[in-house]
């Protein structure tokens, strides 16, 4: 949802958009930012929630830094490159 101002105030994005053709098209800077955002909105939320109920926070395991993965493989050396990649 935009206000007038041109202010993005609301977005859904569903599951399933962020999987098979839907997802390749966002691009995968895109799809991990929206997975690490809701990651954090979680831990966030559920913090608060242990709070309000008087639990202790469970342990947080660190998780691994991202690094995007190549969507295609380079050419092998006995043939040529024709720019569009192996998938």
């Amino acid at each position: 949802m935009v206000t007038g101002q041109g202010k993005l105030v609301d977005l859904r994005i569903e599951d399933r958009a962020l999987h098979g053709p839907a997802g390749q098209k966002l691009g995968l800077v895109i799809v991990q930012t929206i997975k690490n955002t809701r990651d954090t909105t979680r831990a966030s939320s559920l913090l608060k929630l242990n709070a309000l109920f008087g639990k202790e926070p469970l342990r947080a395991e660190p998780q691994p830094e991202w690094a995007p993965t190549p969507t295609r493989s380079p050419p092998r050396p006995d043939e040529p490159d024709t720019g569009r990649g192996h998938w």
